[in-house]
Formats: C-alpha cells, structure tokens, sequence
C-alpha cells in the first residue's frame, strides 16, 4: 500500500516527519511530490523510513486538438525524475483545463468540450512514445483517466484504449475520478484488464457529488473545495468489490491511498483509509 499525500501539506516539522507518520500509518510508497527532496538526499530520507518512491505523477496539457507541443518535454521530465529517484511507475494524465473543469460529471452531455479526431490521434501518439521510452529505462507507465480533463468518462477511457495501439501503455485506473466521470470502478477495471498498471483507490462523497452532477457545484475544482474526495469507507466507492475484482484480474501492483483535501487533520484522514483498506483486505482473504 503507498499513498499519494497531496491532502497533507509539509507543516512546520518538515517532510522528515511526514514521512515518519506516512510509515507509522503503515505505507510502503510514496508519490514523489514537490515537498520531497531528489538524489542522495532523497534515498536517505526514504531509507529511514523504509519507504520507495512508488509513482512520479505527469501533467500533460493539452487542447480539444490534443497535447500541445510542451507535452512531451514535460512529461520526459516527469521520467527523469521518476529514474533518479528509483521509483517504479510514471502517471501521465492530461492537465485540468477551464473548458473542462466546468463540465466535470457532466462531459458526457450534449456542449462538453471532447478531443477532436486529431487530439485522440495526437494523444495515442505522444503516450505510446512515451510508454515505449518509460520501459526502456525499467519502469512502467500507466496513464490516469482524471476528471476535469479531456480524458474522464468511461467512453473516454476506452477510446483512449483504441488509440495506444502498444501494450507498453498501461492505465492507472483512480476510482474516484471514475465514480466523478458517472463510471462504475469494477466495470472500468474490467474494461481494462491486462491493461492495468496501477490503481489510486479514492472515495467520494455522495452530497458533494450529487451537487457537482445537478450543476449546483459548477466545477471539479470548487468540488474538491468541498470535499467531494473522502477518506475510504465514508462514501458511495464499494471498496470490497474493486478489491475482489483487482483479485480476479491477478492484479499485484501498488494500491494507493488518495484523498485531495480533508475536513479531518491529514495524519487522521489516512489513518482512516489506511484502516478501511486493510480491513477490506483481510475480509477479502478470509473469503478465499
């Protein structure tokens, strides 16, 4: 189990101590955030705490016409990073745009800006170089369908499944992001399948999402404000069914914990999901 702690802001105390309480709580990785140091100083630091860099996250931006020309410089980037620092997987998403922000929940109604023919021909590109250079230098890419992007909905995501024709491109699939966009996380994973390189187990708030669907809460933006994203076990994600399917589909990759904002201090919101997780998981082994 890792955790991507970008609801938990590096306090006065420092990110030594962040990490300390990230393995207290019980995590193996980590996503490599801004807080954290790279090089020497950064493989001290996650000795010390038995820890690994588990994920390096990507934002791609991009258009209706497809990734600008920025993309692919950014994102070799993101791979260096993820080289130095010894960890495993690259997690390219397109960046939030304003034009999709305003229609997240809702891209899949009539007026929602979408990916033209050339931006999903320019997408499957660009990922497919991408993925082929990630495994050349030992690692694995695992794009995320993310909402407020041009790639949210379910139909997005297969779609972009047609267009990276080369089986080095794995998906990470975020089961918030999948609840946001109206999917059903079991029916993604399965759509998925052998495709599935990683996974961000994310819970989300039933009455924020309920607003931010009806049009109440404009944007995924202002939802996330609200806390549309909560910890594991309080809202609508059925944690014991994405877990029986990851089993079914001989899933052995990191499980991460992800919670944007929290009404709860950091440190409690993922002693909370850490918790919930590992409940569902014994569960889940008490019935095999």
């Amino acid at each position: 189990m890792g955790i991507v702690p970008i609801h938990w802001p590096v306090a006065s105390d420092g990110v030594d101590h962040q990490l300390s309480e990230i393995h207290r709580l019980g995590f193996a990785g980590v996503q490599l955030g801004d807080s954290l140091p790279v090089g020497e100083e950064l493989a001290d630091l996650l000795a010390r705490h038995d820890l690994r860099v588990a994920e390096v996250y990507a934002a791609l931006p991009c258009t209706s016409e497809g990734p600008t020309a920025e993309a692919y410089d950014a994102a070799r980037r993101r791979l260096d990073l993820l080289e130095r620092s010894g960890g495993d997987v690259l997690v390219p998403a397109i960046d939030g745009s304003p034009e999709r922000d305003g229609h997240s929940s809702r891209a899949d109604r009539p007026g929602a800006p979408r990916l033209s023919e050339t931006g999903w021909s320019r997408l499957g590109e660009l990922v497919n170089r991408l993925a082929d250079e990630t495994r050349d230098r030992g690692h694995r890419l695992a794009f995320h369908p993310h909402a407020g992007t041009y790639v949210e909905t379910t139909a997005e995501t297969e779609r972009f499944l047609e267009v990276t024709a080369s089986s080095e491109a794995g998906v990470c699939v975020d089961t918030g992001h999948v609840l946001v966009g109206g999917g059903d996380p079991n029916g993604v994973l399965e759509m998925v399948g052998d495709r599935l390189a990683h996974i961000h187990v994310k819970d989300v708030d039933a009455t924020v999402l309920d607003g931010l669907r009806s049009g109440e809460i404009a944007t995924l933006t202002e939802a996330v404000t609200r806390r549309v994203f909560c910890p594991l076990g309080s809202g609508i994600l059925e944690l014991a069914g994405v877990l029986s399917t990851l089993e079914a589909l001989g899933y052995s990759g990191w499980l991460m914990v992800e919670q944007d904002t929290s009404w709860e201090p950091p440190v409690e919101a993922s002693a909370i999901s850490r918790r919930v997780l590992a409940y569902a998981i014994r569960a889940l082994d008490s019935r095999s």
